[in-house]
């Protein structure tokens, strides 16, 4: 594992870093100008499930302490004057905190409004107490849309340490929004918490909310589970640990075992795609490639987008632990893309993410596509010039539907290593989870020897 380092790390969205355990304060930066909303910072403790324990585990400026103060809400001094920080003791979390999400919000504005907006999470030592020690992390917002609420960054365990990620995704329905979606009681106006803070004004305390009814999470279930499938339906836990150990059977078949990489998948959500979201065929996909992320993604996660009209990454990576919930989402049609299918949209956003890893991984995309492809001359073109980069591309097809340049990638020509593969499935059901995985793994293996001996690799 990686220690921190002491010199500025920038983050972007969706980058990690492994953190040693110790204190840290996390505070955001930003232009103040009169008048404009200052944002405030909150925290959610989750457990396995992803979702909080009980009320208790969410930390604002009206609960500004959890975990027995393990996280905490405080005022620290620095350039600029005192400003709120979320500090984090990551030693003293109790072992059932599987992550801890940081969110920023305004009350009565919008991120749009907010100007050079930063996160920066720094160690705070015991002789240190005003976290002027090594600076950490710095992960720029995202902010700019409809948003008042941005989750700007997570601690999250992995491997027997603890990892920092930078999110940097927002919310329009603010700190409701985020308690709702994460098992926070939120009852009527009086749970809503509300930010008091305006640059240039005098902030004015609010009553403290009723007290928390506690959330708990459900039941684990199942004979031997994994750790990352405790939590699941007895069913799906054995599903899902029967297909990790045939990804990690295929994975050493192909001359793979310990290659760590980034799995990203990417969904077509046009409008032709809408019986096969209904018919439940998207939902047992995510089950199926759930467990190629667990073996190969350092951090067992797999990052979702979704792309129509328009792309749109999802907030949360997919984790096996709230494989349920999105199995359950993802059998309706998510129509807030658009209806066409514009590949070329999502294949810039991609590149622009994981052209380079802050840790030096590689990226594995799945891209799933019904066909109707249309941009062959400017899919051509990113995907040439996306060859410089450590990701390989894996399209999927599904519908038996007119591909275009998908068909007539391995004659792509000008890329400097053969980046990129596809393959159809009529039926996707229909395909044994060992053809599938031996279908999706099976030009890796040359990529990355190519990419090895072109140097693509940090």
């Amino acid at each position: 594992m990686r220690s921190m380092p002491n010199q500025p790390q920038a983050l972007p969205a969706g980058a990690d870093t492994a953190v040693s355990t110790g204190v840290l304060d996390v505070t955001l930066a930003f232009a103040p100008r009169p008048g404009t909303p200052a944002p405030d910072l909150c925290a959610l403790l989750l457990g396995t499930d992803g979702r909080v324990r009980s009320d208790a585990d969410f930390v604002f400026y009206n609960q500004p302490s959890g975990a027995g103060g393990a996280v905490r809400c405080v005022d620290v001094s620095g350039e600029g004057g005192t400003r709120v920080a979320v500090r984090v003791s990551l030693g003293d979390l109790p072992p059932d905190v599987e992550r801890v999400l940081v969110a920023a919000s305004v009350d009565g504005g919008r991120f749009a409004d907010v100007t050079d907006l930063a996160t920066h999470v720094a160690r705070v030592d015991a002789q240190d107490p005003r976290g002027s020690g090594a600076f950490a992390a710095h992960c720029p917002g995202s902010g700019g849309g409809t948003e008042t609420l941005l989750v700007v960054v997570e601690f999250y365990r992995r491997q027997g340490g603890w990892k920092l990620r930078s999110v940097g995704q927002g919310y329009a329905t603010g700190l409701a929004g985020l308690a709702t979606d994460y098992g926070v009681d939120v009852a009527d106006e009086s749970a809503r918490p509300a930010t008091a803070h305006t640059v240039g004004r005098t902030a004015t305390p609010t009553a403290g909310r009723p007290a928390p009814t506690p959330v708990s999470p459900p039941a684990a279930t199942g004979a031997n589970p994994t750790r990352d499938t405790a939590t699941l339906p007895a069913d799906l836990a054995r599903r899902i640990d029967l297909r990790k150990e045939r990804v990690a059977g295929c994975l050493e078949k192909k001359g793979l075992a310990g290659t760590q990489a980034h799995v990203v998948l990417v969904l077509d959500a046009s409008g032709s795609m809408y019986d096969v979201y209904g018919s439940g065929t998207v939902a047992r996909m995510l089950e199926r490639l759930a467990p190629v992320a667990a073996r190969l993604d350092d951090d067992g996660t797999l990052d979702v987008w979704l792309y129509a009209d328009r792309a749109r990454r999802l907030r949360d990576p997919l984790r096996i632990p709230e494989l349920g919930r999105w199995t359950k989402q993802f059998r309706k049609w998510p129509d807030n893309v658009g209806v066409g299918n514009d590949e070329p949209v999502v294949m810039r956003e991609l590149v622009s993410a994981y052209r380079r890893s802050a840790d030096g991984l590689l990226t594995l995309v799945l891209f799933v596509s019904d066909g109707d492809v249309w941009a062959d001359d400017e899919m051509a073109r990113i995907l040439t010039s996306a060859a410089e980069h450590p990701v390989f591309w894996q399209f999927i097809g599904l519908g038996n539907s007119r591909y275009g340049v998908l068909e007539r990638l391995d004659t792509l020509p000008g890329r400097i290593v053969d980046n990129c593969n596809f393959f159809a499935l009529d039926d996707f059901d229909s395909v044994t989870d060992d053809d599938l995985y031996d279908r999706l793994l099976g030009e890796f293996p040359h990529w990355l020897a190519a990419a090895r001996t072109a140097r693509l690799l940090g």
